[in-house]
C-alpha cells in the first residue's frame, strides 16, 4: 500500500521523478474508484429490493448481492484509503518544476508532503461539547502538512512551509452526523540572503509590505532582521460540508496551489532585484 506522508531528500530531477511517479500511481487508483464505484450505486437497491420483495419466494438473490456487495464495499475501502490529494501533489510538483531551474543540477533539497488529512495527521488545538447531551461538538485543528528546503544557483537558502487551519462542527441529526469545516491555509516562507549577490538588503524592508495579495495569498507579516527575511501569507476561507446528501465544497479557489506558491516566490525575488 502507497504511503500517505511523501519524503524525499535529493536533486530536483530526483523529486520530481518520484512524484510524477505518485500522479501515476493515484490516476490508477482513482480508475480502479470509479469502475468499483458503478456496481456498488447498483447491488445496493437491488439488495434493498430482494430482501423486501423476494423473500418471500427465495432468499437466494438476497445472498448473492450480499456475497457480492460485501466484498466490493471493502475493496473500495481500501482504495480510498490509497487515493492521494490531487492538489497536494500537483502543488509540489509544480513549484520544484519552475524554482528547480534556479538549482543547480547536483544541489540536495528536501520536501515533505502529508495527504493523510488534518485528523490523522495534525494537531488537535481544543475540542468542546455543546447542546443537550453533547449534541454538538466544536474543534479546532492545525496541520502543517508541506514543508521544503533547499539552495537556489544565486546562494540563498529557503524554507517553505504550508499550514492548514480547520474549525470543524459535528452536530449529530436524528439518522447522521453533519460535520461542518471551515478551512484556511498560511504560507511560511524563510529565505536567507546571499550578501554577496544582494548587498543593499537593507531596502527589502520598505519593498515588501504587508496587505498585499498575491492571488489568492494576503500577505499578512514581513520580518527583515540581517539577511534573514521571514513572509507569512494567508489565504481566505473555505467551506466543506459533509451531511446525508454528500459533500460540498464552498471557496475552493481559496485553497493554496502550485500557481499559489510560486506567484509569492516570483513576487519576492522581483523586489530583491532591487537589492543588488
Amino acid at each position: 500500500m502507497q504511503s500517505l506522508n511523501f519524503t524525499a531528500r535529493g536533486t530536483v530531477d530526483s523529486i520530481i521523478t518520484e512524484l510524477d511517479g505518485l500522479m501515476v500511481f493515484d490516476t490508477v487508483i482513482e480508475r480502479k474508484l470509479k469502475k468499483v464505484t458503478t456496481p456498488l450505486w447498483i447491488l445496493v437497491p437491488l439488495a434493498i429490493i430482494t430482501l423486501f420483495l423476494i423473500p418471500v419466494i427465495t432468499p437466494v438473490p438476497f445472498i448473492i448481492c450480499i456475497a457480492i456487495l460485501i466484498p466490493l464495499a471493502i475493496y473500495r475501502d481500501s482504495l480510498k484509503g490509497q487515493d492521494l490529494e490531487n492538489r497536494k501533489l500537483e502543488l509540489g510538483r509544480a513549484l520544484f518544476n519552475v524554482i528547480g531551474q534556479d538549482i543547480s543540477p547536483g544541489t540536495e533539497c528536501y520536501v515533505e508532503i502529508d495527504m493523510q488529512g488534518y485528523i490523522k495527521h495534525g494537531q488537535m488545538l481544543d475540542r468542546q461539547k455543546e447542546g443537550f447531551f453533547g449534541g454538538l461538538t466544536r474543534s479546532r485543528y492545525s496541520d502543517r502538512w508541506f514543508s521544503t528546503r533547499g539552495k537556489l544557483c544565486d546562494g540563498n537558502v529557503f524554507k517553505i512551509s504550508i499550514e492548514q487551519s480547520v474549525k470543524r462542527v459535528e452536530k449529530t441529526k436524528r439518522k447522521y452526523v453533519k460535520i461542518t469545516e471551515s478551512i484556511s491555509e498560511s504560507m511560511k516562507f524563510l529565505i536567507k540572503i546571499n550578501r554577496e549577490r544582494y548587498p543593499d538588503i537593507s531596502k527589502l524592508s520598505s519593498l515588501l509590505q504587508p496587505s498585499v495579495s498575491i492571488g489568492n495569498l494576503l500577505i499578512r507579516k514581513v520580518q527583515v532582521t540581517d539577511n534573514l527575511v521571514r513572509i507569512q501569507a494567508e489565504t481566505g476561507t473555505s467551506r466543506r460540508t459533509k451531511g446525508r446528501s454528500g459533500t460540498s465544497l464552498q471557496g475552493a479557489e481559496n485553497l493554496l496551489t502550485g500557481k499559489s506558491v510560486i506567484s509569492l516566490f516570483l513576487h519576492f525575488y522581483r523586489e530583491l532585484q532591487k537589492c543588488r
